[in-house]
């Protein structure tokens, strides 16, 4: 059988299941090397249950300083919009709220109570759970960033954005790069980035024409301040003032995209049930998905020439100077934010108090986007509705047994709900390089009036 007639088959016995109404997906198991996913199908496929009810928001943060707590949980489920009726004296008035208040709720609870009760009783799952579902399955750092985020002031920060944020935003304690570099492929990316090894204009890389080239501009700038008498050494962290932020606006110049894939693994391989070279979902995945690897400047040399240019009146002094660069830095940067790129918005697995399992779907289209290139999203069947559902991969709706489906939306509307989440900046700890090949640039002449 071909690898395209594997694939296809795959699919057709994926869609069986659909069909069924057990729907593949993939569950992590302790073993004796680590967290092994498993993927669950046939009858221990999971069921979509038939409810309206959803991830709960009643939790609240602690209050902020200085910051009256709130007055309630609120119980309205996530996108969800009541509608209140009230009377003036000139007849009924509707008014949307994001909210409904506990008079409210043992308002309707009241009209309720002689109704039989349509939608099954599913243990419940509120939000702010997830960190305590995280530290459950291993991922310490997904549940302090999570923690973090809910425990915040709101804050929105744009994806892609280079704005200098307030330090209250800003995490650059936290993230280590020795523990990055333990995840999937992410070393290679890494060392990509530093190569001496690779073409001369392979992308990403500190030696290509394009780093060159923001070297130059970087450097003219710093000698330009100093009218071409700069220190014969520049140390990038002193001028920063030891500021990370500084140090990224001012003396950055290349960088390595670090993907999912990288984050996971890049071997898509079945055996025996079981996912082999790939996870899922793991800590790194959980908390930052996709980052960057940078390299700024630590340091570097200037040697100056100058002499006497007679060729116009008044005389000039040419100077001419040459740098080379020595160290750099390398670090990591990521924006810790639930912004989506597309209306569809990310899923982000389907989670209770104990742990997370991954619908069979995102990993069918992750295979086949790496087999059929960009234009794989077309040959996707239709994302099944048990993606935006409750599931049971039990039959007993057991607290264990029970995830709900999370999105980046959640977040947001939580956000919007509760105004708190804020998003952060994380940067990871430095680690100064000293360059086995120096990257020397010809910053050029300039001309300066001669002054007696």
């Amino acid at each position: 059988m071909s690898f395209l007639e594997k694939i296809k088959s795959d699919l057709q016995d994926y869609l069986d299941e659909v069909h069924r109404d057990r729907h593949p997906y993939l569950m992590p198991q302790a073993g004796l090397f680590g967290v092994a996913w498993k993927v669950m199908r046939g009858a221990d496929g999971c069921r979509p249950v038939q409810t309206q009810k959803t991830m709960l928001m009643e939790k609240n943060p602690a209050p902020l300083p200085k910051e009256i707590p709130l007055a309630g949980p609120t119980h309205m489920p996530a996108h969800a919009r009541s509608i209140e009726k009230s009377t003036d004296g000139r007849g009924t008035v509707e008014s949307k709220s994001l909210a409904s208040n506990d008079s409210k709720n043992s308002l309707q609870s009241d009209m309720n109570s002689n109704k039989k009760e349509e939608c099954p009783q599913l243990p419940p799952f509120d939000m702010m759970d997830l960190p305590q579902a995280m530290n459950e399955l291993g991922f310490k750092y997904s549940a302090r960033c999570a923690e973090r985020w809910f425990n915040g002031k709101s804050h929105e920060i744009s994806d892609g954005s280079r704005v200098i944020e307030f330090p209250q935003y800003v995490d650059a304690e936290n993230l280590k790069i020795n523990w990055l570099l333990k995840f999937g492929t992410v070393r290679r990316r890494y060392e990509h980035l530093q190569s001496t090894k690779l073409k001369k204009n392979e992308s990403q890389n500190i030696y290509n024409d394009s780093a060159r080239e923001k070297l130059a501009k970087i450097l003219k700038d710093f000698m330009a301040h100093y009218r071409d008498r700069c220190p014969d050494v520049l140390n990038a962290w002193d001028k920063c003032n030891k500021d990370m932020q500084e140090l990224h606006r001012n003396f950055q110049f290349q960088f390595a995209g670090v993907s999912m894939l990288d984050a996971v693994g890049d071997k898509w391989k079945i055996a025996e049930n079981e996912l082999r070279g790939i996870s899922p979902m793991n800590d790194l995945a959980a908390s930052l998905a996709s980052f960057n690897f940078y390299a700024a400047i630590a340091k570097a040399r200037f040697s100056t020439t100058q002499n006497m240019y007679y060729g116009t009146n008044p005389w000039k002094v040419r100077r001419h100077t040459v740098a080379e660069v020595t160290h750099i830095f390398l670090y990591a940067k990521d924006i810790y934010s639930f912004n989506d790129k597309t209306d569809i918005s990310q899923y982000l697995g389907h989670w209770n108090r104990h742990g997370v399992i991954v619908a069979y779907d995102v990993y069918a289209a992750e295979k086949l986007k790496l087999t059929a290139g960009d234009d794989s999203r077309s040959y996707l069947p239709p994302i099944p509705p048990n993606l935006d559902k409750p599931v049971d991969v039990g039959s007993s709706l057991k607290d264990k047994e029970v995830f709900y489906p999370v999105r980046n939306r959640d977040f947001r509307s939580w956000r919007q709900i509760k105004n708190r989440g804020g998003d952060f900046l994380i940067f990871s700890d430095l680690e100064m390089v000293k360059l086995p090949v120096p990257i020397t640039i010809d910053l050029g002449e300039r001309y300066h009036d001669y002054v007696r």
